[in-house]
């Protein structure tokens, strides 16, 4: 895996036989992975039913397939199973001339049949989200100066222009717990974009699910969100924590900062109001006024010629939220949204009927829990994800001899006062903790 996340080979700026031997390991790599995880969950799990199985460590509560295909609403705790829950909400779809209007109880959004999103209203605040049609996606030519493949030269800006629009939109999921459209547009000269646009029932996101045959060169695709928001600044997750880039070009610095990267999620906020970009695989953005962006694809010639072409599947989905990115709890969602709940076959074992590990605390993320590398115990990795000063109870429904806290080689620097099963942290802004466990 850690070869595999080489600098060249994560941006695509390798010659194609990298992508060769990378795509056969990492296909490796999974299979084995399943392979360990369908293991372990036989072990803990006994008869035939499908149980889902929450491998994060923030609650969930949201519409799941499950493996015979069905829906259910899925409420799951942090690091346990989930169990299917009723819901009150459902899923509406109207259609009215050209334009067709999914609603549930978050938000009302209405889709032309072209493809554009052209209005996103939270339904709390009656706040609409967008200032034009959103959803635009925008083709460019990208033809670095230098570096073909590491580089997008702010030039190619200037030579935005829209993609056709949709040739074809269809509803084909108008379920109560689900509501699904389906568009099919061209992608430049020889390519295709597929997305499904999906309401959930109980859902405070709008998801577009998106399919592209690509076979351009020198071509940048983004889809582009012009917002009812107005803010000097955006905020992008980092890997343990967030960033603010400007959103205006008022130095030079602010201006080389026309496209910069993010992880599962991209926000722009107002005192009040704001919307957040959930992404699972692009990590490509823009936000420059009140246009945020998500880059899609390149069609890069140098060092690999046939760079990305093929099938590529991605999603993302917007969420409206009241406040900014921190009282929306937009990393817990984000997190939600890019890790699929698991499903184990059988009824698990009890350890997996509570959860796992809790704080008290929303903003402490529980990221990992793995056996200590010299055998004895176990390694938990947590981090405040806000970027403020936080106490908080780390409770776990296991039995705890000892805890401590641990630097990255996992040697226990500080005990820890134990109460119960518990015990208490302070953690400073967007601290990394690690923790030692008997």
């Amino acid at each position: 895996v850690l070869t595999n996340q080489f600098h060249d080979i994560l941006p695509g700026s390798s010659i194609g036989e990298v992508y060769t031997q990378t795509e056969e390991e990492l296909t490796d790599i999974a299979e084995k992975a399943q392979a360990l995880c369908d293991t372990l969950l036989a072990r803990l799990c006994t008869g035939t039913d499908a149980t889902p199985v929450n491998t994060l460590g923030v609650p969930r509560a949201e519409i799941a397939t499950t493996p015979s295909g069905a829906l259910a609403h899925i409420t799951a705790e942090p690091f346990s199973i989930g169990r299917t829950t009723n819901t009150a909400d459902n899923v509406t779809v109207e259609e009215n001339g050209g334009t067709i209007t999914l609603r549930n109880a978050a938000l009302t959004a209405v889709l032309a049949r072209d493809g554009h999103l052209v209005s996103l209203i939270h339904n709390a605040t009656q706040r609409e989200a967008l200032a034009g049609p959103a959803n635009r996606i925008l083709l460019f030519d990208d033809q670095p100066l230098d570096y073909d493949a590491w580089d997008i030269d702010p030039f190619a800006l200037e030579t935005a222009r829209d993609a056709a629009p949709a040739h074809s939109c269809t509803i084909v999921t108008r379920d109560l717990l689900r509501a699904e459209l389906r568009f099919e547009r061209k992608l430049g000269r020889d390519s295709t974009l597929i997305q499904i646009v999906r309401l959930d029932a109980g859902a405070n996101n709008l998801v577009f699910d998106t399919t592209i045959d690509w076979r351009e060169r020198k071509t940048l695709v983004k889809a582009m969100f012009p917002l009812d928001i107005r803010a000097g600044h955006a905020t992008y997750e980092t890997m343990f924590g967030a960033a603010e880039r400007p959103t205006h070009a008022n130095t030079d610095g602010d201006l080389a900062k026309y496209e910069v990267p993010g992880q599962r999620w991209a926000d722009l906020s107002e005192p009040g109001f704001g919307l957040s970009l959930l992404s699972d695989v692009k990590h490509g953005y823009s936000c420059l006024g009140n246009q945020l962006a998500l880059s899609f694809i390149r069609g890069p010639m140098m060092p690999d010629p046939n760079a990305d072409i093929g099938t590529h599947r991605f999603r993302y989905a917007l969420y409206p939220h009241a406040g900014d990115w921190r009282n929306a709890n937009t990393v817990a969602h984000a997190a939600a949204f890019t890790r699929p709940l698991l499903w184990a076959k059988g009824t698990p074992d009890a350890i997996l009927q509570r959860p796992l590990a809790t704080a008290s605390a929303p903003n402490v993320i529980v990221d990992t829990i793995k056996p200590a590398e010299d055998g004895d115990g176990w390694i938990v990795r947590l981090y405040e994800s806000t970027g403020a000063r936080t106490n908080a109870t780390l409770t776990f429904n296991v039995p705890v001899k000892s805890a401590a806290l641990s630097n990255t080689l996992e040697d226990v620097v500080t005990p820890l006062t134990l109460n119960g099963n518990a015990f208490a942290l302070k953690l400073r802004p967007f601290q990394i903790a690690t923790l030692k466990l008997t």
